[in-house]
């Protein structure tokens, strides 16, 4: 695996910090939720994930991975949306714990995927969450990979008022 460079860091720091995440995450989590960013490179070109907690107390993390500086998902709009997807990931997860402790996430991911996307959605970013999307599969064909489960999102969100 990749090692992150302390720029790297600094610059996602930079970023959380001028498109006003750490407030818009406020917004949208439950008061005594306690939710951190770290940075890392990620599996299967993810650009984020949220993990379970290793114990009972701290924070939940989400974490950036690098490939958001490379593949340019700088824009507010980009980051908000990713970031907003995690946070919705985190909260399901902290809501429904016991859930999470039957499910393995990589063997069903359509349904947390979808209902990751729902709360974004619910919480007025369809539009972002489709422009992301977009953007998303194209920067996966530019460098000659699958599209995964994104496609799949990206056609459900188009059906749906």
């Amino acid at each position: 695996m990749l090692e992150v460079t302390q720029a790297e860091t600094d610059q996602l720091g930079a970023l959380l910090k001028r498109h006003k995440i750490e407030a818009l995450i406020a917004r949208h989590k439950p008061q005594a939720l306690e939710v951190s960013f770290d940075v890392q490179w990620l599996d299967r070109n993810a650009l984020a994930a949220s993990y379970t907690r290793r114990s009972t107390a701290g924070p939940y993390f989400i974490t950036l991975s690098p490939r958001l500086l490379e593949w340019d998902f700088t824009d507010h709009i980009a980051l908000s949306t990713i970031i907003l997807h995690e946070l919705a990931h985190v909260i399901d997860r902290a809501k429904n714990w016991t859930k999470y402790v039957s499910v393995i996430p990589i063997d069903q991911p359509e349904n947390l995927e979808y209902e990751a996307d729902d709360l974004v959605v619910a919480w007025g970013w369809k539009d972002g969450l489709v422009a992301t999307l977009r953007l998303t599969i194209d920067r996966y064909r530019e460098h000659g990979m699958p599209e995964g489960m994104v496609d799949k999102r990206l056609s459900r969100l188009s059906n749906t008022p």
